[in-house]
This record gives structure tokens, C-alpha cells and sequence, in this order.
């Protein structure tokens, strides 16, 4: 593969996460309107999203410095890719008040239990490690959002 593809393949894909995490900032920050009685653990789940899609535009700096140390991992961009269509469609949905409470975290919560973020780690492959502990950064912090919203949900239900 010439060096110019490589490049695009990698930079497409880690463009894309960019999105999803901006995107999902700005879903939370909506969820923050929703639920104005959690609103400061709903913007503080959207200022992490800001933070990982920031982790993105690192890691796509260090992408474009040096594109032989890094290889597309074991993802499926269409998978992304639908994800990130698929919050749009929500933000839209919110926005124009079509929407269910209840399902606005449900949806929330099938994101984080995504495939698409639980396996974050396996998207790109580089030889140094700087990449994974940006990476278990983001994982962590996806592990407590979905605990957050395991527990609202239960919370909302009684």
C-alpha cells in the first residue's frame, strides 16, 4: 500500500472517533437539559467525551508524524461509522423533542456497552505504548459511564 493510502486509511478512521466523541459530548450535555436533577454528572460524562475526542486529535498528530509506526487494528469502519451517523440521528431526535427520556440514557448506555468503544484498544496498532495508556484512559472512563447509567436507570425506574 502506498504511503499517501496508509496515511488516509488512518487518519479516515481516527477522524471518525473524533466525531463520535464530540458528538457524544454534546449528546451528554443535552442529557444534562433532560435530567436537570443529575445535570452535573451528565456534564461531567460530556467533559470527558471532549477529553477523549481531544486524546483523538493527539493521537492524529502522532498519526501524521510518523504513519510507518501505526497500522489500522483489527475495527470495522463501517461500524464507526454507522455509530456515528446513528448519534446523530439521536442529537436530531433531542433537539426536536421526538424523544423518551427513559431512552435517551438506554441508548446512552448501548453506546458505552458498544463494541464500537469496548474495543477502542484494538483500532490502531503502533509500536510504541503511549497509544495504549491514551486508549485505557478512555476505556476507564467508558467503564464508569456505564455504571453511572446502569445506576440512573435503575434510579429512574423506581
Amino acid at each position: 500500500m502506498n504511503s499517501d493510502k496508509h496515511l488516509t486509511e488512518l487518519t479516515s478512521m481516527v477522524d471518525l472517533f473524533v466525531e463520535l466523541e464530540t458528538s457524544l459530548e454534546h449528546y451528554y450535555d443535552l442529557c444534562a437539559k433532560i435530567f436537570p436533577d443529575e445535570k452535573f454528572a451528565w456534564f461531567g460524562i460530556a467533559t470527558q467525551e471532549g477529553i477523549h475526542a481531544k486524546i483523538f486529535k493527539k493521537l492524529k498528530e502522532e498519526i501524521i508524524k510518523n504513519p510507518n509506526k501505526w497500522q489500522l487494528g483489527k475495527y470495522n469502519y463501517t461500524a464507526l461509522k454507522t455509530m456515528v451517523d446513528t448519534v446523530h440521528d439521536k442529537l436530531k431526535e433531542i433537539k426536536e423533542k421526538r424523544y423518551v427520556a427513559k431512552s435517551v440514557v438506554s441508548f446512552a448506555k448501548d453506546v458505552e456497552s458498544s463494541l464500537v468503544e469496548s474495543d477502542i484498544v484494538n483500532a490502531f496498532v503502533s509500536e510504541g505504548s503511549d497509544y495504549i495508556k491514551m486508549v485505557n484512559k478512555i476505556v476507564e472512563e467508558t467503564d464508569e459511564h456505564k455504571e453511572f447509567m446502569t445506576r440512573f436507570l435503575t434510579m429512574y425506574e423506581s
